[in-house]
C-alpha cells in the first residue's frame, strides 16, 4: 500500500496533539455478535456477504478519511471518538410539509425544494416562496401517491430527463392500477411525464415470503394470520422504499422496507417489544442500470444486540460522501412513550452495499421536546444533504403523535433544517 506525504500528514494531524493512531492493515467487516441467532437466515453468510472482502486492498486516494469506523485504524491511544449532532437552525420549522430533496446552486445562490409533490424557492434555504406555476398553483405532480425516490443523475443528457421521480401509489381506484412505484421523467424538475411502462417494482406489501426451514424453501402466499404465527415470515417490499443514483456506483439504487413475522414466543424469548402484528422491520437493497432491472433485495439492516427491545430499523437512506457512505436511519420505537416515535440515527458503508451502524446508538437528529412540533417523529429526505460554504445543510421533517394529544391521528408534517460543520460526523478527542 503507498501512501502519499499528504495524506499521512492528514492523518497524523487528525489524531490531535495528545494521542496516537496506527493504520489498520487487515480489518474484519462485520461485529458478528451483533447478530442475534433467532433471524436464521439472515445471518447466513453467503446471503448477507457473499464477497469476502476482509482481505480487499484499502484504498487511500486523494478523498477525505472520516473516523466514523476504524477501516484505516488498527488501534487508538489517549483519544475518545466522539459523534457529533447538526445544530438546529432557531427558526423552525421553516415550513408546513413533507421535504423530498433540495438541490443548491452555488453560483446563483438559489435553492430549489420539492415537496409533497410541490415547489418552491429560496435566496437563503430557510425563508421559501411558493412559484406560480400554473393552474395547479406551486403542484409539479397531480397523480396521487407519495414520491419515494429523487433523482438527479448529472451522467445522462438533459433531453433524456435528468430529473427523476418514483412515485409510490399504493392503490387508484380511478384508473384501477396496481399498486407499485412507477416512474416519471423531467428535463427541469417542473414538467414531469410519466415512464409509459407501469410500476418499475410492485409494492408486494401484502404478499408474504415464508422462510422454512432451509434458504432455498422459498414459498410465496398471499394471506397470512400473524395473530397465529407459528414460524418465520417475511413480507413482501412495502412503503418507506426509497429509490437513489448513486454517483459513485453508476447504479440506481433501493432501500426496502420489508417486515419479519415471527411468533409471540419469539418476541417474548428474545426480549424484543413487539407491535400488534408481531412483525420486526427491517432493510433490503437492491441495484439497477436501468431503474427497471432489479437484482434480488438483499438484506442490509435490522435490529441487533445493541439496540434497545423496542428498536425497528423504520427508514434507511445512504449518500457517498468523500472516501465512504453516510447513511440515516430512521428508528421506530414503542417504548418509553407508550406510542410510537421515530428519530434518525447514523450508519455507514464503505463500499455502498454493506452497511453498518455505530455502536452507541444515539440520535443524529434527536427529537424535540414534549410540546414540540417534532416531539415524536423525524425523517430525513430522499436526497444527499445540501453543501454551503463549509456546512452541510440537513432539510428533515417532524411531527407529534396524535396519541400525545389525544388525537386519532399524527400531528400536521413540518420542515426543519439542521446544520453540521463539513466532514463534522466524528472527532477523534483526547481523553
Amino acid at each position: 500500500m503507498k501512501w502519499s506525504h499528504h495524506r499521512a500528514v492528514y492523518l497524523v494531524l487528525c489524531a490531535a496533539v495528545y494521542g496516537s493512531i496506527v493504520v489498520a492493515q487487515d480489518r474484519p467487516w462485520v461485529d458478528r455478535d451483533g447478530f442475534p441467532e433467532a433471524y436464521g437466515i439472515l445471518t447466513s453468510d453467503h446471503l448477507m456477504y457473499p464477497d469476502n472482502i476482509v482481505d480487499w486492498p484499502m484504498k487511500v486516494d486523494s478523498r477525505r478519511q472520516l473516523f466514523i469506523d476504524d477501516y484505516v485504524i488498527s488501534s487508538m491511544e489517549n483519544l475518545v471518538r466522539r459523534f457529533h449532532q447538526p445544530i438546529k437552525h432557531p427558526d423552525n420549522p421553516l415550513m408546513p410539509g413533507m421535504p423530498v430533496a433540495v438541490l443548491h446552486d452555488a453560483g446563483t445562490g438559489r435553492f430549489r425544494l420539492w415537496y409533497n409533490r410541490h415547489y418552491a424557492e429560496s435566496t437563503d434555504g430557510v425563508h421559501w416562496t411558493l412559484p406560480d406555476l400554473g393552474p395547479d398553483g406551486n403542484m409539479v405532480l397531480k397523480d396521487p401517491g407519495e414520491i419515494m425516490g429523487f433523482i438527479y443523475n448529472p451522467d445522462i443528457p438533459q433531453r433524456d430527463g435528468r430529473y427523476k421521480i418514483v412515485l409510490e401509489i399504493r392503490y387508484n381506484p380511478d384508473a384501477n392500477e396496481p399498486g407499485g412505484f412507477y416512474l416519471y421523467h423531467s428535463r427541469d424538475g417542473l414538467k414531469w411525464r410519466r415512464d409509459p411502462q407501469g410500476p418499475i417494482l410492485q409494492r408486494t406489501y401484502n404478499h408474504m415470503l415464508s422462510y422454512e426451514p432451509e434458504p432455498q424453501a422459498l414459498a410465496a402466499t398471499r394471506a397470512f394470520q400473524w395473530e397465529n404465527a407459528d414460524h418465520f415470515q417475511a413480507s413482501g417490499m412495502g412503503d418507506t422504499s426509497i429509490f437513489q443514483y448513486d454517483t459513485v456506483l453508476k447504479k440506481y439504487t433501493c432501500s426496502a422496507k420489508f417486515n419479519i413475522y415471527m411468533p409471540r414466543q419469539e418476541f417474548d424469548r428474545l426480549g424484543i417489544a413487539r407491535d400488534a402484528k408481531l412483525r420486526l422491520r427491517l432493510r433490503a437493497f437492491l441495484e439497477s442500470d436501468d431503474l427497471i432491472h432489479w437484482t434480488p433485495p438483499r438484506f442490509i439492516l435490522y435490529p441487533d444486540k445493541h439496540d434497545a427491545p423496542d428498536c425497528q430499523i423504520y427508514g434507511h437512506m445512504g449518500f457517498p460522501y468523500e472516501s465512504m457512505w453516510i447513511g440515516m436511519i430512521r428508528v421506530m420505537h414503542l417504548i418509553p412513550a407508550g406510542f410510537k416515535q421515530v428519530d434518525l440515527q447514523l450508519a455507514y458503508s464503505r463500499d455502498g452495499r454493506h452497511w453498518l451502524r455505530p455502536i452507541h446508538r444515539q440520535a443524529f437528529i434527536a427529537l424535540g421536546d414534549a410540546d414540540s412540533w417534532e416531539a415524536d417523529y423525524s425523517c430525513y429526505t430522499r436526497f444527499p444533504p445540501t453543501l454551503v460554504g463549509d456546512q452541510l445543510w440537513f432539510y428533515y421533517y417532524g411531527s407529534r403523535n396524535g396519541e400525545r394529544d389525544h388525537l386519532d391521528r399524527w400531528g400536521p408534517l413540518a420542515i426543519g433544517l439542521a446544520r453540521l460543520r463539513r466532514d463534522g460526523f466524528v472527532s477523534l478527542d483526547a481523553a
